[in-house]
């Protein structure tokens, strides 16, 4: 219980009484210097705050898989089990984080409520899984032409040690999907000091399970700090959590770094300079191209779909993204730069703090095939499948006598000796002209139910 409150106010000023010490002759006394006072303004009720008993319970962990490696904390401190396997612990949240190689890392926090009573039970069930890392195996790839040909999640591994021994300039290709399980990963290239300087050509494919958790790192994502090297042609999913310069693809790009048609699906988070590819550009003609992303982006300050921040010699061209952004200073494709010359053909449904440099669409118009058309030959769409331009995707046409996007393939010739009267077609030559007659020779035509054929007239 707690009694006699008051509400009190501080401050500074003359004793009480001390005008009377004033007089025509001595004036105020020069050696006058405000002392503290306090004034009492009003009282508190009395408040009353119910306790209870700390109460130490038995935690059991009830997991799905013989012999998995499990880790059970408590405000951030391991516990250990007793002899009979069990674990002691009071009200509050405990985390706990499972592996085994043939099985996805688990993580879960399980929370102790004022209310609970008897035998804590923590039910963990992992998943099984064929081809994910588990973790900590490293295997070294083999390397053709001095490429490393990354096909799993240890080989993967491998690499990243072996840039971060200081071997940055190596170059490396995907040659298939790789999962990383969920398990904790050190980022590619982990500072200015050790930066990766090398070309990563994903060819197309995806890495997918990528998990960071470290709140207090900086220059986090599936590559940490990139000077001078290339990262193309890669997927990235997962979750990436840290502090600062944190992306999906990158952390941070510096002296002429180039990522293009990349991708990132991960939900990335951090305190400041947060973006779906990366965290930031900085310096030098670093640039993003040819890329998107999909994920929610969470930063307190300066967070983009596509990038935290960008200076201006770095150049941004050719993207969009559709993840929510929220943060301070927040912006659909770039969160904050220094100028917006250097941003090109930057599309978003959302529009957040910052616009410039951006132009907003509609989720219509990304399904329309008309983004993916505007985006350029890295982007295609199959229209009325993929709500948005994917990379490689369909090839996306542009019929401007209609104003519409299509892109329905082209069939074979056919021969035409006399065509219909009342035939309702339009007819393309070969410059692409339209016309309601048939043209001699080659015409390109798309008839009523939108099919398009070549035909020869004669």
């Amino acid at each position: 219980v707690l009694t006699d409150g008051v509400i009190q106010v501080n401050g500074y000023g003359d004793p009480i009484g001390n005008h009377r010490n004033i007089s025509r002759e001595a004036g105020r006394s020069p050696n006058f210097t405000a002392i503290a006072h306090k004034t009492y303004f009003g009282s508190i009720p009395d408040v009353r705050i119910p306790l209870t008993p700390v109460r130490e319970f038995v935690i059991r962990l009830d997991c799905n898989v013989e012999d998995a490696d499990v880790d059970i904390s408590f405000n951030g401190t391991s516990l250990t089990p007793d002899s009979n396997g069990e674990y002691s612990g009071t009200y509050g949240t405990y985390s706990i984080t499972a592996g085994k190689t043939g099985y996805r890392c688990y993580r879960r926090d399980y929370i102790i409520g004022d209310d609970a009573e008897g035998v804590q039970t923590f039910a963990v069930e992992m998943i099984a899984t064929e081809n994910a890392w588990d973790g900590k195996t490293v295997s070294e790839p083999e390397a053709i032409d001095n490429i490393y040909q990354l096909s799993s999640g240890a080989e993967l591994a491998w690499f990243a040690g072996h840039i971060n021994a200081k071997a940055e300039g190596q170059n490396a290709v995907l040659t298939r999907d790789i999962d990383l399980g969920d398990y904790d990963w050190t980022p590619i290239g982990t500072s200015a000091n050790i930066p990766y300087s090398g070309v990563f050509n994903g060819d197309g494919h995806s890495i997918s399970g990528l998990y960071i958790g470290n709140p207090e790192a900086s220059y986090q994502g599936l590559f940490g700090y990139l000077k001078n090297g290339e990262i193309s042609n890669v997927t990235v999913d997962g979750t990436v959590s840290a502090k600062q310069y944190v992306g999906g693809i990158a952390g941070m790009l510096h002296d002429n770094a180039c990522i293009d048609r990349c991708v990132n699906l991960a939900e990335i988070s951090g305190t400041s300079y947060v973006g779906g590819i990366a965290g930031s550009l900085s310096r030098e003609s670093s640039t993003i191209s040819n890329s998107y992303n999909v994920g929610n982006i969470v930063a307190g300050s300066n967070g983009g779909g596509i990038v935290g921040m960008s200076v201006n010699t770095a150049t941004v061209e050719n993207v969009f993204s559709i993840g929510n952004v929220s943060g301070r200073l927040a912006g659909a494709c770039v969160g904050s730069a220094a100028a917006l010359t250097n941003i090109y053909n930057a599309f978003s449904i959302f529009e957040y703090d910052n616009t410039n440099g951006q132009t907003l669409v509609t989720e219509e118009q990304m399904r329309s095939g008309e983004i993916a058309y505007r985006l350029g030959e890295a982007f295609g769409q199959e229209i009325g499948v993929d709500a948005h331009p994917v990379l490689g995707g369909k090839t996306v046409m542009y019929d401007e006598t209609e104003n519409r996007y299509y892109n329905e393939p082209v069939t074979g010739i056919s021969d035409i000796l006399v065509p219909t009267k009342n035939c309702n077609a339009v007819y393309y030559n070969l410059d692409g002209t339209a016309s309601r007659r048939p043209h001699t020779g080659i015409n390109i035509i798309r008839t009523t139910d939108g099919s398009i054929r070549k035909v020869v007239i004669r």
